[in-house]
């Protein structure tokens, strides 16, 4: 029987307030007590659980979590693994994920998703993300048994003030916080709350890493996008780190060389943006969601990207693949609705196909949940790998009777026929791929592409899966080894069809 009385409460187990946007990869551990209170008003209680239900704003509950009480009366959840699964980093572009917003597209070339399906690298403006940001809150239970009657509590929500740490929601993005960081409480999500010239997009890549672009190179660049707060206590209550806003009203380009020219990217849905998006609320109603898709964006940066979104340059001009040909290179930053700088600057290097060597251009996954991109420009090495199923197969067969009045040719013959045959082939390619020398900052960032379990290969304006096979990374120092270069092999993750027998 379920009863009315609820005597639980729920922190957050680490001291400080808590952050509202989290990690997915970081143990986010709650603490439930309230269990003394209970034995004061039930007599003989057995098989006590605290239970804490997950829920989400788009999915209703997620799961339902039991513990035992521990040697304090405590119930620990580490909802860690919930947040892991819930969390993924876009693959393609976005194409309306809410009724109400279904015309809402991102577009390659300007067609839709719709019309054309096309990665995640090759967006011509924004999209939109569909579950690299995710917003849970969580319910409130227990149950057991007194002298013999199960007794179930009416599921509530933790009661918000200014004397817990606990939110009225938590948001999560499929981001990954370190060991040493997580000890020491260093969950910096403010870093990439854009809002002055210091904060960062959602790459480890620092600002002295080469970026090079080839006039036909895919990028993109990802960014939370919206004002981060919520509201505690009663209806239009205190207002709790009212100054994590991240608005970014466009993605300003300054291009360099012959032909300079600069460039906004209207932040606003008709480019599948959201222009400040606010994300303040008390607890949900399961009857009117809301969506986390405008929380975080990608931003398409690469020449390719550009040249394909059919914006003109602030004088009025198109920008096409043409145009970069006399660029040397060019910069991208954020900026508000005063059209002030508002996060990093990040710089990027036009270069030439190499005429000698193909370029081998990887995106990877790093671990701030978006993508970051490479350029292997020296010599590479294709090969294929052939695995083969063999057979016996007779010689000879028995011929078709048209023709042979007498039936005088019963069986046909012909060394072409029989022998040793292949009934299956399997063909995987193989690529190793060798970069140019860098600094110290490019050979440090390679250890994410090293150790990504997301990586692509652009060919041909397309992307394909493909699976980097290095069983080791050793970090190249300027001290240790003054030219730094890098030799990676990668295993394309689509095997060539051949047919079967």
């Amino acid at each position: 029987m379920a009863i009315a009385q609820n005597y639980l409460t729920i922190q957050y187990t680490e001291p400080n307030k808590g952050n509202l946007i989290n990690h997915a990869y970081h143990d986010f551990v709650l603490s439930m007590e309230g269990k003394n209170l209970y034995q004061q008003f039930y007599q003989n209680i057995t098989g006590f659980k605290y239970v804490l239900q997950v829920w989400h704003d788009e999915d209703g509950k997620l799961i339902e979590m039991k513990v035992p009480p521990n040697a304090k009366s405590q119930g620990l959840f580490n909802t860690r693994s919930i947040f892991e699964d819930i969390t993924k980093t876009d693959e393609g572009g976005y194409d309306g994920k809410r009724k109400n917003d279904s015309g809402i597209s991102s577009t390659q070339a300007q067609l839709s998703f719709t019309d054309r399906p096309h990665a995640i690298h090759q967006i011509d403006r924004y999209a939109r993300n569909r579950q690299n940001l995710r917003r849970v809150y969580f319910g409130l239970t227990c149950e057991f048994f007194s002298n013999g009657v199960f007794y179930e509590t009416i599921v509530k929500f933790p009661k918000i003030d200014n004397k817990t740490n606990f939110l009225p929601f938590y948001l999560l993005w499929n981001a990954c916080l370190q060991h040493p960081k997580e000890q020491r409480g260093l969950d910096r999500f403010i870093d990439y709350m854009l809002s002055n010239q210091a904060r960062k997009f959602l790459t480890n890549k620092r600002t002295d890493c080469v970026r090079s672009v080839r006039n036909t190179d895919y990028e993109t660049l990802a960014f939370f996008n919206g004002t981060f707060r919520v509201s505690q206590g009663g209806h239009g209550g205190v207002s709790y780190n009212p100054n994590f806003t991240s608005v970014v009203d466009n993605i300003y380009i300054k291009a360099y060389g012959s032909g300079a020219f600069e460039m906004e990217i209207p932040n606003i849905s008709s480019n599948c943006g959201s222009y400040n998006p606010i994300f303040q609320s008390q607890y949900v109603s399961l009857q009117y969601p809301a969506s986390t898709d405008e929380g975080l964006l990608y931003v398409g940066v690469g020449c390719q990207n550009i040249a394909n979104n059919g914006l003109n340059d602030t004088a009025g001009n198109p920008v096409t693949i043409a145009t970069f040909n006399g660029i040397t290179h060019y910069e991208i930053w954020a900026r508000n609705n005063s059209n002030a700088q508002i996060s990093e600057k990040i710089r990027f290097d036009v270069i030439s196909a190499n005429c000698k060597y193909e370029s081998i251009r990887i995106a990877y996954l790093n671990r701030l949940g978006a993508y970051d991109y490479f350029n292997f420009i020296k010599k590479s090495v294709n090969r294929t790998e052939i695995t083969r199923s063999n057979y016996k197969a007779n010689y000879g067969y028995l011929p078709l009777q048209y023709n042979d009045v007498n039936e005088n040719n019963h069986w046909d013959y012909g060394s072409y026929e029989g022998g040793t045959r292949s009934y299956n082939v399997n063909a995987i390619e193989t690529i190793e791929a060798n970069s140019d020398f860098m600094n110290e900052s490019d050979a440090t960032a390679l250890q994410e592409l090293f150790t990504s379990p997301v990586c692509y290969i652009q060919r041909n304006g397309e992307f394909e899966p493909c699976v980097v096979t290095e069983k080791d990374y050793v970090l190249q120092t300027t001290d240790n080894d003054k030219l730094k270069q890098y030799i990676v092999s990668i295993q394309l993750g689509n095997e060539q069809r051949i047919q079967r027998l």
